[in-house]
């Protein structure tokens, strides 16, 4: 799974263990925008790196792998909204303010049964205390996500992916494509244009922003070339 790539072993087990289904990872086409979002933003909140972890992978026995962590957050604020000791982003992968979506601690659970060209996974993840509320009355704050793409692998290391996505979003909803993908976020948010920071003279980069308000569908193509280190 992704989680034995982390060096510091910030990957929940949860995801790690759902990572082989997603054959569109890393594309605008990654289902965690849409099933790894609780509240409807550029960002995946089940799909972060936790830091501040422990963490345990048990040995693979017949098949079965056992994955559990604990993430205390290190938040010292009790409503969640300052950052955690030591980071300079919310929990929630937010750059702040941290009052929409953060967290306090997380517990992941997930086990693995593989054998006989079968694999059978059993995952569970809880984040406690999160603040911001994704409900905003009778207005609907949902959307639905339409995606399909191929891929092809050369070898178990390099592959090439055409992948398309539409993200239709409910009137009160503003769900992003790419925040667990690559290259831009395309997110619809407060009716924002993009932003452009210059780096150099003569050289910008065009930040996140479309021009548009909630209820917006958006849609990307994408095709690329991946090659795992």
């Amino acid at each position: 799974g992704r989680g034995r790539r982390s060096l510091d072993g910030r990957s929940a087990p949860r995801r790690s263990r759902y990572a082989d289904f997603d054959f569109l990872a890393d594309t605008p086409g990654d289902y965690n925008g849409i099933v790894g979002n609780t509240g409807g933003d550029n960002r995946a909140e089940f799909d972060t790196r936790l830091s501040h972890s422990l963490w345990y992978e048990s040995p693979n026995v017949y098949g079965f792998r056992l994955g559990v962590q604990w993430s205390p957050g290190q938040n010292r604020f009790e409503d969640n909204e300052g950052f955690p000791i030591g980071e300079t982003v919310c929990n929630g992968g937010n750059s702040g303010p941290c009052e929409d979506g953060s967290w306090g601690t997380v517990y992941s659970f997930a086990a693995t049964w593989e054998n006989f060209g079968f694999k059978g996974v059993a995952a569970y993840e809880l984040h406690k205390r999160v603040n911001g509320d994704p409900t905003i009355g009778p207005i609907p704050n949902s959307a639905d996500m339409i995606t399909g793409g191929y891929r092809h692998w050369f070898d178990r290391k390099t592959t090439v992916y055409l992948a398309y996505a539409r993200m239709m979003n409910g009137d009160g909803a503003h769900y992003a494509l790419g925040p667990s993908g690559h290259g831009v976020t395309w997110d619809c948010k407060d009716g924002s244009g993009p932003a452009t920071a210059g780096v150099a003279p003569g050289i910008g980069l065009i930040g996140n922003g479309t021009q548009c308000f909630t209820g917006t569908n958006i849609q990307a193509f994408s095709a690329g070339m991946t090659y795992d280190f």
